[in-house]
């Protein structure tokens, strides 16, 4: 499953087990205090594993997240 925006679409199926990999593209003008990861601030984090992490020459960051 690809989807692309924020984060409300990826949280539901986190939580009930539907994805095993979460891959998030970190744009160096996009750091910040946004809204759109897996867990809102209102609630307890999710367990998240960093898997792997990459560094493009443009500055962006793809970091994949495994369940911890």
């Amino acid at each position: 499953i690809c989807l692309s925006g924020c984060g409300t679409p990826v949280r539901g199926r986190w939580r009930t087990g539907l994805l095993h990999l979460l891959t998030r593209l970190v744009h160096p003008g996009g750091v910040g205090a946004g809204a759109g990861g897996v867990s809102p601030a209102d609630e307890p984090a999710a367990p998240l594993e960093l898997r792997s992490s990459e560094t493009f020459k443009s500055g962006v960051l793809n970091l994949s997240y495994a369940p911890a």
